[in-house]
Protein backbone atom coordinates (compact mmCIF):
# COMPACT_ATOMS: atom_id res chain seq x y z
CA UNK A 1 0.00 0.00 0.00
CA UNK A 2 1.30 3.38 -1.10
CA UNK A 3 1.74 6.44 1.51
CA UNK A 4 -0.58 8.29 -0.74
CA UNK A 5 -3.26 5.65 -0.29
CA UNK A 6 -2.51 5.23 3.59
CA UNK A 7 -2.95 8.85 4.39
CA UNK A 8 -6.53 9.09 2.54
CA UNK A 9 -7.66 6.48 4.47
CA UNK A 10 -6.75 8.01 7.79
CA UNK A 11 -10.30 9.04 9.82
CA UNK A 12 -11.65 12.23 10.20
CA UNK A 13 -11.04 14.01 13.46
CA UNK A 14 -13.53 15.80 15.15
CA UNK A 15 -12.71 18.35 17.38
CA UNK A 16 -14.15 17.57 21.02
CA UNK A 17 -15.27 13.97 20.07
CA UNK A 18 -12.90 10.90 20.03
CA UNK A 19 -14.11 7.75 17.53
CA UNK A 20 -13.49 4.28 19.74
CA UNK A 21 -12.26 1.59 16.78
CA UNK A 22 -14.27 -1.44 17.56
CA UNK A 23 -11.91 -4.99 17.29
CA UNK A 24 -12.04 -6.00 13.55
CA UNK A 25 -14.96 -4.62 12.37
CA UNK A 26 -13.59 -1.78 12.07
CA UNK A 27 -16.57 0.68 13.29
CA UNK A 28 -16.11 3.41 15.16
CA UNK A 29 -17.78 4.32 18.73
CA UNK A 30 -18.26 8.30 19.08
CA UNK A 31 -17.11 8.96 23.00
CA UNK A 32 -16.79 12.61 24.64
CA UNK A 33 -13.01 13.75 25.36
CA UNK A 34 -14.14 13.27 29.55
CA UNK A 35 -14.42 9.18 28.46
CA UNK A 36 -11.21 8.93 26.50
CA UNK A 37 -9.68 6.31 28.75
CA UNK A 38 -12.26 3.99 28.04
CA UNK A 39 -10.44 3.42 24.40
CA UNK A 40 -7.80 1.61 25.77
CA UNK A 41 -9.87 -1.70 26.65
CA UNK A 42 -11.02 -3.91 24.04
CA UNK A 43 -14.84 -3.28 22.83
CA UNK A 44 -16.68 -5.55 20.42
CA UNK A 45 -19.65 -4.92 18.51
CA UNK A 46 -22.80 -7.09 19.93
CA UNK A 47 -25.29 -8.37 17.22
CA UNK A 48 -27.81 -6.68 18.63
CA UNK A 49 -25.48 -2.95 17.80
CA UNK A 50 -24.55 -2.45 21.40
CA UNK A 51 -20.58 -2.22 22.17
CA UNK A 52 -19.27 -4.55 24.82
CA UNK A 53 -16.51 -6.00 26.63
CA UNK A 54 -15.88 -8.95 28.42
CA UNK A 55 -14.61 -8.80 32.61
CA UNK A 56 -12.57 -12.10 33.31
CA UNK A 57 -11.74 -13.37 36.55
CA UNK A 58 -10.83 -16.51 38.39
CA UNK A 59 -12.70 -19.29 38.84
CA UNK A 60 -10.97 -22.44 40.33
CA UNK A 61 -7.56 -21.34 39.06
CA UNK A 62 -9.08 -20.81 36.10
CA UNK A 63 -9.30 -17.61 34.08
CA UNK A 64 -12.96 -17.54 33.28
CA UNK A 65 -15.30 -14.52 31.70
CA UNK A 66 -17.21 -13.20 34.21
CA UNK A 67 -19.57 -10.81 33.18
CA UNK A 68 -20.64 -7.97 30.25
CA UNK A 69 -19.97 -4.21 29.98
CA UNK A 70 -22.10 -2.56 28.19
CA UNK A 71 -20.55 0.88 27.02
CA UNK A 72 -23.50 3.14 27.12
CA UNK A 73 -24.60 2.18 30.50
CA UNK A 74 -20.35 2.54 31.74
CA UNK A 75 -20.66 6.08 30.78
CA UNK A 76 -24.05 6.41 32.26
CA UNK A 77 -22.58 5.28 35.23
CA UNK A 78 -19.75 7.79 35.35
CA UNK A 79 -22.67 10.63 34.55
CA UNK A 80 -24.62 9.52 37.57
CA UNK A 81 -21.62 9.43 39.77
CA UNK A 82 -20.37 12.86 39.24
CA UNK A 83 -23.68 13.84 39.64
CA UNK A 84 -24.32 11.62 43.00
CA UNK A 85 -27.01 9.96 41.24
CA UNK A 86 -27.82 6.21 41.91
CA UNK A 87 -27.34 3.82 39.08
CA UNK A 88 -29.88 4.43 36.53
CA UNK A 89 -32.36 1.76 35.52
CA UNK A 90 -32.66 2.19 31.76
CA UNK A 91 -30.45 4.18 29.35
CA UNK A 92 -31.28 4.61 25.79
CA UNK A 93 -29.97 6.88 22.65
CA UNK A 94 -31.70 9.90 22.06
CA UNK A 95 -30.43 9.51 18.32
CA UNK A 96 -31.60 5.87 17.67
CA UNK A 97 -27.72 5.23 17.03
CA UNK A 98 -26.10 2.64 19.43
CA UNK A 99 -22.43 3.06 18.59
CA UNK A 100 -23.27 7.15 19.26
CA UNK A 101 -22.31 7.19 22.92
CA UNK A 102 -21.61 10.54 23.73
CA UNK A 103 -23.07 12.01 26.59
CA UNK A 104 -25.50 14.46 24.99
CA UNK A 105 -26.85 11.87 23.20
CA UNK A 106 -27.81 9.29 26.06
CA UNK A 107 -31.12 9.50 28.14
CA UNK A 108 -30.90 8.20 31.56
CA UNK A 109 -34.04 7.07 33.36
CA UNK A 110 -35.68 5.33 36.04
CA UNK A 111 -37.46 2.29 34.38
CA UNK A 112 -40.67 3.49 35.71
CA UNK A 113 -40.84 6.63 34.15
CA UNK A 114 -39.54 5.27 30.43
CA UNK A 115 -42.39 4.32 29.29
CA UNK A 116 -44.32 7.41 29.43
Amino acid sequence: MTRQVREQRKPIRYPGRQKLRLGPSGLRVELDPEDRDLGSQSWYLHSKGYVFRRTRGMKNGRLVYTGTVWLHREVARRICEARGLAMPGRVTFLNGARLDCRRENLVISRKAHNGR
